[in-house]
Formats: C-alpha cells, structure tokens, sequence
C-alpha cells in the first residue's frame, strides 16, 4: 500500500482551487503530521484562466515533486476540466497521470460535458455547498 497520496484541484482564476490545494497541504503538515506540497499553474489570463494545483501528501519525505499517478480529480469548471483533464483521450499528459481507480469529483452546474470518462465521476453542486 502506497504512503503517498496525489490529489489534483482545478478551475478558473478566482474560483479557488489554488487557494483549497494549499490550505490541504497545510493541514496535512500541521494537523496530521505528514509531508505535503502544493504546486500550483496558471495561465496568463489573470481572470477566468484555467487554473490548477497538484497536492502531493505522504508519509515519507517527498523525492520526486510532480504528480504521475493522480487518486483524486477535482474540477470546478468546465474549461479547467477539458484543460486538465480531458476526459476519454488518452494522449492528454493529464489523462496519463491518472491512476485506474482515480476518482473524479465536478461541479455539477459547471461541468456538464464528459465524453464518457473511463474514471468514475462524481458530480456536486461544489459551489452552491
């Protein structure tokens, strides 16, 4: 069983993605005692950008800072998700760090075209909550 958890947030600027991303990595450090980063990237739009931040959490020092095998996916809007996560195409660097068993959560008044995803979807009025 792997220590290492790789969470991905994304959205467009100002929804708070990046903001969430780090407040989860701070709790993980200070609250449960594990490692954790947040790397964050935008784009050079500064409002309504897709946006996104890779939280990594483990028990053991973290090696190798980048995401390649992705539990969790969290799309708040539907740009952000074709951006970062691209659905069924598997020539998407972004698709390929999704693990099998990833689970993908989206807000479900904004994100609303799927493609028939191979990972199972979960789909909340996030914003609304």
């Amino acid at each position: 069983m792997s220590n290492r958890v790789e969470l991905r947030f994304s959205g467009v600027g100002g929804q708070g993605a990046i903001l969430a991303g780090a407040i989860l990595a701070e709790a993980a450090v200070y609250f449960d005692g594990k490692y954790a980063l947040q790397s964050p990237t935008y784009t050079a739009q500064v409002r309504g950008g897709a946006t996104k931040v890779d939280v990594i959490i483990s028990s053991d020092p973290i090696i190798f800072p980048q995401t390649s095998e992705i539990n969790f996916y969290l799309a708040f809007a539907q740009r952000a998700y074709d951006r970062f996560y691209g659905g069924n195409n598997p020539g998407n660097r972004f698709f390929r760090d999704m693990t099998e068993d990833a689970i993908v959560l989206v807000d479900s008044d904004l994100v609303t075209n799927f493609n028939d995803p191979p990972h199972r979807v979960i789909k909340l009025p996030i914003l609304q909550l």
